[in-house]
């Protein structure tokens, strides 16, 4: 069995991380034994501090760097949001600079309103 968690944006008041403290985050997943570090996709709506987050891929990217064996995922990332040659070079980038490391979930997403933002019917 192998045991991953979602890794943390915000520290314990709310607060969004930098790129120190989601480095940190990470080597504390990997310092526990922990097996994955894992992040899902949304888009930020304005209007909405719920979704302040940073982008899944450049987080994990991050963590990549920050850590030497724990396994990198999205849960679930909604590449219908974004343009599909920028979404294949952000996924190859990932498997070049964290090699067999990163594991992509994908899915169609669930909010309209992100489709909205996005300019996507």
């Amino acid at each position: 069995m192998r045991i991953g968690v979602n890794l943390s944006t915000t520290d314990e008041h709310g607060r969004l991380l930098d790129g120190k403290g989601l480095a940190a985050m990470a080597r504390l997943i990997e310092d526990v034994g922990l097996d994955g570090a894992w992040l899902g996709d949304h888009l930020p709506i304005p209007g909405t501090d719920v979704r302040r987050r940073p982008d899944p891929l450049m987080a994990l990217l991050l963590a990549a760097h920050a850590t030497e064996r724990i396994e990198l995922g999205t849960c679930i990332y909604a590449p219908g949001l974004r343009g599909m040659y920028e979404v294949a070079q952000r996924f190859a980038t990932m498997t070049t600079l964290a090699p067999g490391r990163f594991t992509l979930g994908v899915g169609t997403g669930s909010q309209q309103r992100e489709y909205e933002a996005a300019g996507v019917d």
